[in-house]
């Protein structure tokens, strides 16, 4: 991995993914209510399910 990315790069990607492992965990605990994709301005060759 190091030799992709930095260490200040692996110290980031890492700080994001426990920042957004909090939020959906604090998201499920507060039974909090699933966004919807439906009005949402996509760009032309991307699916609302993310697949191309």
């Amino acid at each position: 991995m190091e030799s992709v990315f930095s260490s200040e790069e692996i110290a980031a990607l890492t700080f994001a993914i426990v920042a957004i492992n909090g939020w959906n965990r604090l998201a499920v605990g507060l039974r909090a209510p699933v966004a919807s994709l439906d009005g949402l301005d996509l760009p032309p060759n991307t699916s609302a399910s993310g697949r191309t």
